[in-house]
């Protein structure tokens, strides 16, 4: 009997000491801050909607910066990132336009290289019938601006 009461005893101070030791062990997990920078195509669209139906506790959404190019105008862009951050409840994320720029991977910052430029070198040589300048409608200037009228019909607006 005193053998058998030794042992319990035993077992409930190894146990006390395992679940001691195992919250020494433990570390507060603070959530990944994320920064998303996008060119406010479609594609960043549903990474920045991915994104802000994670858990809070996992992942946070500090800001969100747009990289204006041939793709997207900055005034145009700028109100569907608010949009789609206001439908979703986070208006608190901060939100910067940034230049018509790029980064290399090296970290040499390119000066306003928007899409014009290539778009006029293009000129009528381009092989086939595939040119960019045909998919622009006449008196547009970007293709993705007619999201704009999408975003103005379908979007939750707030007053900003």
């Amino acid at each position: 009997m005193r053998m058998l009461l030794q042992r319990n005893f035993l077992v409930v101070v190894l146990w006390i000491i395992g679940v001691v030791g195992a919250n020494l062990y433990t570390v507060d997990c603070l959530p990944h801050r994320i920064l998303l920078d996008t060119d406010v195509d479609t594609d960043d669209f549903f990474a920045l909607l991915y994104l802000l139906k994670q858990n809070r506790s996992e992942f946070e959404v500090e800001a969100v910066t747009i990289s204006v190019n041939a793709w997207a105008d900055a005034g145009h862009a700028v109100n569907q990132i608010y949009d789609i951050l206001y439908m979703m409840g986070r208006d608190d994320i901060a939100v910067g336009v940034g230049g018509d720029g790029g980064i290399l991977e090296d970290g040499t910052i390119l000066p306003n290289v928007g899409g014009y430029l290539p778009i006029i070198e293009q000129g009528n040589t381009t092989v086939g019938y595939c040119r960019y300048r045909q998919a622009i409608p006449v008196g547009r200037r970007l293709h993705i601006d007619s999201n704009y009228g999408i975003r103005k019909a379908f979007l939750p607006q707030k007053f900003r």
